[in-house]
């Protein structure tokens, strides 16, 4: 995972004004691991991350560009 040239990467990202409302798990672009909510972590399991709000930063697992081309 932790690799530059693996098939996926750790990512974060602010959410964005499409994911506010809904839960952690239908905002990601791939398999959301944790929030960050005012600098505290939640982990996906957490009731924190079943509405997200503005501010809010997401942590995710995500294809990397050379794995998005492999399986096109």
């Amino acid at each position: 995972l932790a690799s530059t040239s693996g098939r996926v990467q750790l990512a974060e990202r602010m959410v964005g004004p499409d994911d506010h409302g809904k839960p952690l798990s239908a905002a990601s672009r791939g398999i959301a691991v944790r929030l960050y909510r005012d600098g505290k972590p939640y982990g996906f399991w957490e009731p924190e991350t079943e509405t997200l709000i503005p501010g809010d930063i997401i942590v995710e697992i995500i294809p990397t560009a050379s794995a998005e081309r492999a399986a096109g």
